[in-house]
């Protein structure tokens, strides 16, 4: 039988941080059973019907819509739909040093292969904006798609952990970076309005988050550029003013080192 498109994708060897493949799947029952290792980190998020999964050190278990299986490089598994009647699911693959780094923060956990975030709109949202960029095969978006991979990633793991005491922590703080983008913002201000020292806020952050403080500041920041560049028609400099860069120049280096491309250079392309 010849090779996936998604097989091939990852039989090329690549160093860099990548989406490999993204897409939906809809089956009915009796569809078998999956065994195998990505060589990759991949999720698969359950949106109806249901099944089961197993790997080598979790007993075969069974999982439902809203699960997130949550699938690891070198870490062999099986799911499949089973007795149950129904299996759709959208899924993505990704690979590269960003995701490696989420795993060795502990956010991405290889004792937790499932994950239960429910059924979110704002999860289907981000998966979809990855699968229309990855769809649309124009390489220099990948950049822009591995940073919502990252963004969505810690999303999974932030609906997964709501119901833990600290959740509310949590979306404070998630609140109070993303607020204000224009004007600078204090993080130890920030961690002692939610009653911890800086580090122990850092900390915390990057633990349920996957990225430090800064790191989702900047990232929101560069989402809402990516927004205004397609959307309004600003100059630069006016845009680099409104997102609180000092200058034009800081905010062009900023935009790239994330999403691959000048300021100048996705206007052109993405509008």
């Amino acid at each position: 039988m010849a090779p996936t498109p998604l097989e091939l994708r990852l039989q090329t060897p690549s160093r860099r941080s990548e989406i490999v493949g993204c897409g939906y799947l809809d089956k009915a029952k009796g569809t078998g059973t999956w065994d195998r290792d990505l060589g990759a980190h991949a999720l698969v998020y359950l949106l109806d019907g249901g099944g089961y999964y197993r790997d080598d050190t979790t007993p075969e278990r069974r999982i439902g819509a809203g699960d997130v299986l949550v699938l690891f490089p070198g870490k062999p598994h099986s799911y499949y739909s089973g007795d149950q009647p129904l299996w759709v699911e959208v899924w993505l693959v990704f690979r590269g040093g960003v995701f490696q780094q989420l795993e060795h923060e502990g956010v991405l956990d290889r004792d937790r292969p499932v994950v239960h975030p429910g059924l979110d709109q704002r999860l289907m949202d981000g998966f979809d904006s990855i699968h229309a960029g990855f769809g649309s095969g124009d390489v220099r978006d990948s950049p822009s798609l591995v940073a919502r991979a990252h963004l969505l990633c810690a999303e999974v793991m932030r609906l997964d952990r709501a119901q833990r005491p600290e959740a509310g922590l949590v979306a404070q703080a998630c609140a109070r970076l993303a607020d204000a983008l224009d004007r600078p913002l204090d993080l130890e201000r920030v961690a002692k309005g939610l009653g911890m020292g800086y580090e122990r806020f850092r900390k915390f952050f990057a633990r349920e988050m996957g990225m430090p403080p800064a790191r989702y500041r900047q990232l929101k920041r560069i989402e809402r550029a990516r927004q205004m560049l397609t959307e309004d028609g600003a100059p630069l400099a006016t845009i680099a003013e409104r997102l609180g860069y000092c200058d034009e120049y800081f905010f062009n280096r900023q935009f790239k080192l994330v999403t691959g491309l000048s300021p100048a250079r996705y206007r052109r392309d993405f509008s």
